[in-house]
């Protein structure tokens, strides 16, 4: 995950010779909870979204993790942290 201004751009790598998902989803930490955000298509390998959008503001943490869905399989990405730059 990385910052640049008021955007956050989420990236990921798919297992070469996996199954291709359907799609991913890619959710944010909200206390103990997981939170469902936007999906993107099979073919994706990077998300970009607003930092606004990730419920965070300026000096705060943020965790998401990607979730591959298989049908009605799902394989989630360890969570990945990075705190919201001041600007």
């Amino acid at each position: 995950m990385s910052f640049a201004k008021s955007k956050a751009t989420v990236s990921w790598q798919f297992p070469v010779g996996a199954a291709t998902p359907d799609g991913f989803i890619i959710e944010r930490k909200s206390g103990s909870a997981w939170v469902q955000g936007a999906g993107v298509g099979a073919d994706k390998r990077r998300f970009v979204t607003t930092v606004a959008s990730l419920g965070k503001k300026a000096g705060k943490k943020v965790t998401v993790r990607v979730v591959a869905i298989l049908g009605d399989q799902r394989a989630e990405s360890p969570s990945a942290a990075a705190r919201v730059p001041k600007r």
